[in-house]
Parts: structure tokens; C-alpha cells; sequence
């Protein structure tokens, strides 16, 4: 149907995997357009602010190599979550695993 055209244009623009993800999340499928946005290179705040959004933190940290800097960025967006909940014990591990030490 031609009411369909402007959106299938507009996923014709993206990459592969950021479409998956555009569709995932449409269809909220969070955890699969995590998995999708997670192997878009130049779309880390994305996922960052997916994670936040729908706390998918253990399932982030999954999808990146332990010491990465993906990794480290998500271990700190936890930590803080853990922080304002106020489980500090389990906030501290997190941003010692983010080598936010302060």
C-alpha cells in the first residue's frame, strides 16, 4: 500500500543491522534491537540510552568484549542506576569494572 512507502524508503537508507533495529524497537522488541544496535559501530549512544530506557544493563554488558570500551561505558551507566538505587556495594564493582575509580 502506498501509505507504507515513506517508511520503507526510509529503512532503504539504513544499514542493515540499524534497521533491524529501527524495527525492533517500533515492534518493542527491546532486546533484540539491543543485539541489533550493539553491532552499529557509530550508534554507541543509542544503545546506551536503550539500555537506560529499558534497563536491559546484563544484557548489555553480554554483548560486548569484557574490557572494551563499549563495556566499560555500560558497567558506568550501571553502576550508576545500582548507585540511585542505593545498592553501593554493587555499584562499586561496576565502575571498578568501568576503571572509574574515584
Amino acid at each position: 500500500p502506498k501509505e507504507y512507502l515513506p517508511i520503507l524508503n526510509k529503512y532503504k537508507s539504513m544499514s542493515e543491522d540499524y534497521m533491524k533495529y529501527s524495527i525492533d524497537k517500533d515492534l518493542k522488541r527491546y532486546e533484540s534491537a539491543l543485539q541489533h544496535v550493539a553491532r552499529c559501530q557509530d550508534n554507541l549512544d543509542e544503545c546506551l540510552t536503550l539500555i537506560q530506557d529499558q534497563r536491559l544493563y546484563k544484557k548489555g554488558m553480554s554483548l560486548f568484549p569484557k574490557g572494551s570500551d563499549n563495556y566499560k561505558s555500560v558497567c558506568k551507566i550501571y553502576g550508576d542506576y545500582m548507585d540511585g538505587k542505593r545498592y553501593y556495594l554493587e555499584a562499586s564493582y561496576l565502575y571498578e569494572q568501568a576503571g572509574d575509580i574515584d
